[in-house]
Order: C-alpha cells, then sequence, then structure tokens
C-alpha cells in the first residue's frame, strides 16, 4: 500500500506542473526579486513542503533550510536539490514549534506560504512572535495566504454557484477544492494588522494568480502562448489597485520594526 505522505508528496508535484501551480510559484517569485539585493542571504521556507517554490533562490547561492511536517515532503526536497546540483538544509517539525526548533536571529528571509490558512485563529499570533524572533535585525518576511475576497468570485464566476457565492460573503472559511480541506481565510487588511501586532511592519502588498483562477477554460492556461500572456498580465498587475484586491492569494512583505 502507497504510504499516505508519499502520495501527497507526488499529488503536490503534479499540481505544481500545472499552468496556475506554476504561475503562483514564478509570481511570487518575481515580488520577492524585487525586494533582494546582491547578497546572499539565509532563507527559511517554513511549511515549505518539497521547497519546489524556493529552491531557484538555492541555485542563486541563498542558504536555503526547509521547515516542514511531512518527513516524505523534507526527502523530495533533498532529491530535487540533488537533481539541481545544489544543497539545502531541512528541519522535520511543526512550524507552530518554530520557535523551538530554530535559532533566535538565525535568518535574513523568512518565507510563510500558504500556511496561515490551515491554522487556528488562536495559534497566528504566537507563530507570528516566534517568526519576529528567528530573523535578524532588519530581516524580511513574505506571507501569502489566501484571499478571502476571492472565494466569491471563483464561485459566481467559475462555478456559477451563486447561493454559496452569496454565503461566503461574510464567512470567513472556505473549502479548499485542491486539497478536500477547510480553510480559514483573511484578507490583507486583517493580515496585516496581525503582523503589525507581532511588531512587523508591512511594505507591500502584491496579488498573486489575479486572473488564472476566473479563466473557466483550464485548457486555455496550457497554452504555452495564452501562459505567456496570463504571466506577463499578473507580473504587470500584481502590486495595482484594485486588482491585487481580487487575487486567488496575497503576498505581504514585511520587516521587523
Amino acid at each position: 500500500m502507497t504510504d499516505t505522505f508519499e502520495t501527497r508528496v507526488q499529488e503536490w508535484n503534479k499540481y505544481m506542473q500545472t499552468p496556475w501551480g506554476r504561475l503562483q510559484n514564478s509570481t511570487r517569485l518575481f515580488n520577492l526579486r524585487k525586494h533582494i539585493g546582491d547578497e546572499l542571504l539565509d532563507i527559511l521556507d517554513a511549511g515549505g513542503g518539497n521547497g519546489v517554490e524556493t529552491m531557484p533562490l538555492a541555485l542563486e547561492g541563498h542558504r536555503l533550510t526547509l521547515l516542514d511536517s511531512s518527513a516524505a515532503m523534507l526527502a523530495d526536497g533533498q532529491r530535487l536539490a540533488a537533481g539541481n546540483n545544489t544543497s539545502l538544509r531541512t528541519i522535520h517539525g511543526s512550524v507552530l514549534d518554530l520557535g523551538a526548533l530554530v535559532q533566535p536571529a538565525s535568518y535574513d528571509l523568512i518565507l510563510l506560504h500558504n500556511v496561515i490558512q490551515y491554522l487556528d485563529e488562536a495559534e497566528v499570533p504566537k507563530l507570528l512572535d516566534s517568526l519576529h524572533k528567528a530573523l535578524r535585525p532588519g530581516g524580511m518576511l513574505s506571507l501569502v495566504s489566501v484571499n478571502r475576497y476571492s472565494s466569491t468570485l471563483a464561485k459566481s464566476i467559475v462555478y456559477a454557484e451563486f447561493e454559496e457565492a452569496m454565503e461566503q460573503l461574510n464567512s470567513k472559511h472556505q473549502y479548499s477544492r485542491a486539497f478536500d480541506h477547510t480553510v480559514r481565510v483573511y484578507t490583507a487588511e486583517e493580515m496585516g494588522q496581525l503582523l503589525s501586532d507581532a511588531s512587523f511592519n508591512v511594505t507591500n502588498h502584491y496579488g498573486v494568480r489575479i486572473f488564472i483562477d476566473y479563466i473557466a477554460d483550464n485548457e486555455l492556461k496550457h497554452s504555452p502562448e495564452k501562459y505567456a500572456q496570463i504571466e506577463a498580465l499578473e507580473r504587470q498587475l500584481t502590486d495595482k489597485f484594485p486588482y491585487k484586491h481580487l487575487a486567488r492569494t496575497f503576498q505581504l512583505i514585511a520587516t521587523m520594526v
């Protein structure tokens, strides 16, 4: 019988090869590179799975550490690194135990991408505090989470689920089709306040997957020509009002206060 975690790794790698999976990674990195200078950094990808998103940073010479609760994901990350002739460090454990797993002031940049929505609200302040302590003075955090506003749009435009779209208007939770899980959804403003409470200063707000999730024709997204056009449009509008507020996810760049 195939191990559950191994199956999840295979499904995750397959998902990352979809147009929407590739687009989210390329757009987040596009945004991050606006804030990374020439100096090589110590980077922590917290809850980063197998590191498929941050592997390009390791290839550029940055010192990458993956922290994840799945040993299978971390093992696959080592496989990917070896296949790309690079290396990374792994830490097996939950992001909720980050304070006990990493040394204070150890990282220049921490990524917390698509993790917050899976946590109970009460756990978030403690995690943000741990992230703050793990950063060096002047360090930077990149946080990505599902945008609450996107669900109503997707349900109405893509799925024609108008009653469900109406119900979603005031809901703080939504069902994730991709991972068969109910997640806690925030607005960028709500998350910005939580970061402020944890002594972070949000310097930039980006939208990721502004258009691609609202295009019902998935076959069109597999066209190299159309994909390139969508990616160019997403990059052009990732930081523009009002488009960034409509994206499937928001990406907040925050520095230590």
